[in-house]
């Protein structure tokens, strides 16, 4: 009788890794309900865009970060560019926050795109072509997006420099 091979290391490693994907997969499907959470406050988040009037002298500081230092953080001038963005004034987005008009669009898209695809249904080799090409675009866009927000926070640390 002959003794069991033990098993190969490549083998030991794809067990241990399924064992650790398994878990993860799980609390993946109980997060859902916060990923939609996360969608509806975006969507609120864009709808206010459209009503509220924000402009730099007639807001209330609402920047913890600003209320504290006096001096404004990365992310400040993103309220300002979504106003601007909903009436359309690229300039004053832009001059909000250089993210700003890049993440309202990659919002809009995120809440357009699903509907497109139910009204506009592909065949399927024609979503695998432009798949790969989309992905790269998307990588491409939030490339984008990280540099636009690292010289806005290159300009927030700026005013944190005594003159």
């Amino acid at each position: 009788m002959t003794a069991p091979t033990p098993p190969s290391p490549l083998t030991v490693h794809v067990d241990r890794l399924v064992d650790r994907l398994v878990p993860l997969a799980s609390r993946l499907e109980r997060a859902l309900p916060w990923a939609r959470l996360f969608w509806l406050a975006l969507g609120a988040v864009l709808a206010a865009s459209f009503v509220y009037e924000s402009t730099p002298v007639a807001d209330s500081v609402w920047c913890l970060t600003r209320r504290i230092t006096g001096h404004p953080c990365p992310g400040c001038g993103l309220t300002r560019s979504f106003c601007a963005m909903a009436r359309a004034d690229l300039g004053a987005a832009f001059q909000a926050h250089l993210a700003g008009p890049m993440v309202y669009l990659a919002v809009l898209y995120g809440f357009a795109a699903p509907l497109v695809r139910r009204v506009l249904p592909r065949k399927a080799d024609q979503r695998r072509q432009r798949s790969r090409l989309f992905s790269q675009l998307v990588t491409s866009y939030w490339v984008v997006v990280a540099g636009l927000y690292l010289v806005q926070t290159g300009r927030a640390l700026m005013e944190w420099l005594p003159a």
